[in-house]
């Protein structure tokens, strides 16, 4: 009586897969990003040479309309343009001079300042660019390293501005970037940053959470770890990345390694090998190491679940676009419960209990495909576990995300997740359970509790993850730049702090509204009543800075009205 239901459930899915998949491919030609954001030594090295009397990539203001000149010096490009915050941020096409080699368009800005990027592709990829001969930059959270421009409003700013694009101080590198295995690198610092970059995102995936060198959590306490990475510089050299963590409350090791095995010379095929042994968990609210041990340091909470794992993982990845991020591949590994054994926070109370997973061996098939940028971006998995002899685990299932993000303008936008997840046969284990409610889900609820049991079983399940899930995330932003400045009075001596009082802040207010529920039975009639939501406002001080959101619940089980801190993106 179940197979229909099973059927129908799938095709949903795929069908969902298929549409999202073209919207996401959609996304990423219309605004003709990438998922590279290049440094300023990146963009400096693709700079021309100035010695010669050519211009080199700027943008100029000029007196007359004040129209805005943006140049961009490099014929071996296919296409260049120009996006930015007077614009919604959508890409204005630049001409080619084929005589000076520069890329260039003229458009009239109002006055005040203004964030830019250029749009800069060859016969393989396109990139994001800042402008290389413009000094004033700034790295934004969202966007990445962009250049700023300010247009002055009467004659005087304008010569002041003037003056300073024409800085004859400014330096324009030029050097060939070398990739093969007898020349290498002229530039070490390029090369730390960019050298096998597809190596490097793999490396950047394994052991990135952690990202400080000391952790805590309710299973291993105060942890110290060190992360060994190593890139070689040979066509076909591998890059390897270690982890070595030793957690003084239960007093254990974790062991972990990671190989990347370049296949091809433009390294978008790899080998990816990773072994572990020790403490590990499941990520499912995206929470950072850093975010997670402050709350359990302040607020004796945790939001990871942890198991005992000793394993390998074997896979292929490709890349065929830059933008898309293809893996298969299989893993063999053994599972057991770890207690709670941390008791130590500045709050009261006590930790929950780190919930028992299923154990024993599990072997299992993967299939991982992620299609877009950070903002615009497609998340499918497929996972399935065959009962081999001895084995216990015996089932398959799929997960998937959208991600995406509408401007409304250059200082309004929409930021939307809808994840849906179920098993597809068999029993889900516990650490393969889709788990909803609290940061990274539902907002306002706690971690873990928003399941609707299965009423046909004769003992409830405690709150684990559910077997099938549903979760939707909407955020409206409003992004505004203040600038605050004291201006001294004539008998005032600031001496060194002259510049001190002049600030410029970046900041967001945030409109926001969750809702989801997780089931415990997959084949359950799908009822939408069941989703429990949550609302509410969010300011960001500075890009980079904290959020404090203020959450309302609007069904029953959850904090009521709830006042946040977060450190990360919020889905």
């Amino acid at each position: 009586m179940n197979s229909p239901k099973l059927t129908l459930v799938n095709l949903f899915f795929w069908v969902l897969v298929l549409v999202l998949t073209a919207l996401a491919i959609g996304l990423i030609n219309d605004s003709a990003t990438a998922a590279e954001t290049r440094t300023v030594e990146t963009v400096l090295a693709l700079n021309g040479d100035t010695s010669e009397g050519t211009i080199p990539s700027s943008a100029r203001t000029r007196r007359s309309d004040d129209d805005v000149t943006f140049r961009y010096l490099d014929d071996r490009f296919v296409s260049v343009a120009v996006t930015g915050s007077f614009n919604e941020w959508d890409s204005v096409a630049m001409e080619l001079d084929s005589e000076s080699g520069v890329w260039s368009v003229t458009l009239s800005l109002e006055p005040g300042r203004h964030r830019y990027q250029f749009l800069v592709e060859d016969s393989a990829e396109s990139w994001e660019a800042i402008d290389p001969s413009n000094p004033h930059i700034r790295l934004i959270g969202e966007l990445g390293w962009v250049s700023l421009i300010t247009v002055p409003d009467d004659e005087d700013d304008l010569d002041d501005a003037a003056d300073e694009d024409s800085d004859t101080s400014r330096v324009v590198v030029n050097f060939d970037l070398d990739l093969g295995s007898d020349t290498g690198c002229d530039d070490e610092d390029y090369w730390e940053r960019h050298g096998q970059r597809f190596a490097r995102r793999e490396l950047s995936r394994q052991y990135d959470d952690e990202a400080d060198n000391t952790s805590f959590q309710r299973v291993d306490g105060f942890s110290l770890r060190f992360r060994p990475t190593g890139i070689s510089r040979e066509d076909y050299g591998p890059a390897v990345k270690g982890l070595f963590s030793y957690g003084f409350r239960r007093e254990e090791w974790t062991l972990g390694g990671l190989l990347v095995q370049p296949l091809l010379a433009n390294q978008r095929l790899l080998a990816r090998v990773t072994a572990h042994s020790g403490t590990d968990f499941q990520d499912n609210t995206g929470i950072d190491g850093l975010e997670n041990s402050l709350a359990g340091v302040f607020f004796r909470e945790d939001y990871r679940d942890y198991y005992q794992r000793e394993g390998v993982t074997v896979s292929l990845v490709g890349y065929p676009m830059s933008t898309i991020r293809l893996e298969a591949g299989y893993e063999s590994s053994s599972y057991s419960s770890l207690e709670t054994r941390e008791t130590w926070s500045f709050a009261d109370g006590e930790y929950a209990e780190n919930p028992a997973v299923d154990e024993g061996m599990l072997r299992c098939y993967f299939a991982n495909a992620l299609i877009g940028t950070r903002n615009n971006h497609i998340l499918a998995n497929w996972e399935s576990g065959r009962n081999h002899t001895g084995d216990r685990f015996d089932y398959s299932l799929m997960k998937t995300s959208y991600r995406g993000r509408v401007h409304m303008s250059s200082s309004r936008y929409m930021d939307f997740r809808v994840m849906y997840a179920t098993g597809l046969s068999g029993e889900l284990p516990v650490q393969r359970r889709f788990p909803v409610g609290g940061l990274g889900t539902v907002r306002g609820y706690r971690y873990q509790s928003l399941l609707t049991p299965d009423p046909d079983l004769v003992t409830p399940l405690l709150a684990k993850g559910g077997q099938r899930m549903l979760v939707t995330n909407f955020e409206y932003a409003f992004s505004f730049d203040t600038d605050v400045i004291w201006t001294p009075g004539p008998d005032d001596d600031w001496g060194d702090f002259e510049g001190f009082g002049n600030i410029d802040i970046d900041s967001a207010l945030f409109l926001f509204f969750d809702a989801g529920m997780a089931w415990e039975n997959r084949t359950a009639d799908f009822d939408l009543d069941d989703l429990k939501s949550s609302a509410g406002i969010g300011f960001q001080f500075d890009d980079d800075g904290p959020r404090i959101d203020v959450i309302k619940t609007l069904n029953d089980g959850g904090h009521n009205t709830l006042v946040q801190i977060r450190l990360e993106r919020t889905f």
